[in-house]
């Protein structure tokens, strides 16, 4: 017996199998958008309070950079 009696793939199991193969790639990229978007936010808002931080500083004191910790 070569060939399946009953093909996987037909006009009725096209639609099925499009949808429940083509789920979790859509979900796996939804997740992927929200997290990159959470993680620019937190970015955006250490950027924010550093500037705080800057505009609060008195103006004899000189403000320094933070260094970069790599």
């Amino acid at each position: 017996m070569k060939y399946p009696l009953v093909p996987l793939v037909n006009d009725l199991t096209f639609s099925f199998l499009v949808f429940w193969l083509g789920l979790p790639v859509a979900l796996l990229l939804f997740l992927l958008i929200v997290w990159f978007r959470f993680l620019l936010s937190q970015e955006s808002e250490e950027n924010e309070s550093d500037l705080a931080k800057r505009r609060r500083a008195p103006a004899s004191e000189p403000v320094l950079p933070e260094p970069i910790l790599v």
